[in-house]
C-alpha cells in the first residue's frame, strides 16, 4: 500500500503539464536503485528536481476485520534546487507551490479513503541544496494483504 501510494503520487505529478513541459522537471522516488547518481545527474543538467519519499502511516488501527486502517498517511515531496545550476526559470519555492497545487486531490488506487490533502511547505535542511518539503496527508484503509515481491 505505502509503495503504491508513493509511486502513484509521483506518476500523478509527472502527468501534469507543469512538470512535463520542456524543460521537464524530473520526479524521482526512493524506489529507484540508482537514485543518488540519477539525482546528481538531473541536478547537474537542470538544477531542479522533485523527490517523493516514503509514505508515513500514523495512527494505524486494526479495528476492521480483514482490513488495516490509518487515520493519517503522509506523503512528502521534496522540491530540490541547486540555485547555481538552475536553468529552468522556476524557483524552488515556485516548484513547491506547484507540487502543493497539483498534488492536492490525488486519490490513490486501492485505498478506500479520501483525497490527498495539502498540509505544509517546510524548508528542508541540506548542506548544498535548497529544499522545500511539501507535505500531504490522507486517511484510508486497505483490505488487501501485502504481497512479497519475487526476485528476478
Amino acid at each position: 500500500m505505502l509503495t503504491d501510494i508513493r509511486e502513484g503520487f509521483a506518476a500523478h505529478l509527472r502527468s501534469q503539464t507543469y512538470f512535463s513541459a520542456d524543460p521537464a522537471i524530473t520526479i524521482f522516488t526512493e524506489k529507484l536503485n540508482t537514485l543518488e547518481n540519477d539525482l546528481k545527474n538531473a541536478l547537474s543538467k537542470w538544477g531542479l528536481t522533485v523527490l517523493v519519499t516514503s509514505v508515513i502511516a500514523r495512527k494505524g488501527k486494526n479495528q476492521i476485520p480483514n482490513a488495516l486502517y490509518f487515520d493519517e498517511i503522509a506523503v512528502i515531496a521534496h522540491a530540490q534546487e541547486s540555485p547555481r545550476l538552475n536553468k529552468t526559470g522556476i524557483s524552488c519555492s515556485d516548484l513547491a507551490e506547484a507540487i502543493a497545487w497539483y498534488g492536492k486531490g490525488f486519490a490513490p488506487l486501492g485505498l478506500n479513503g479520501g483525497e490527498m490533502l495539502f498540509r505544509d511547505i517546510v524548508i528542508g535542511d541540506h548542506k548544498s541544496l535548497l529544499v522545500y518539503n511539501v507535505i500531504f496527508s490522507l486517511e484510508g484503509q486497505i483490505a488487501i494483504p501485502p504481497v512479497r515481491p519475487t526476485l528476478s
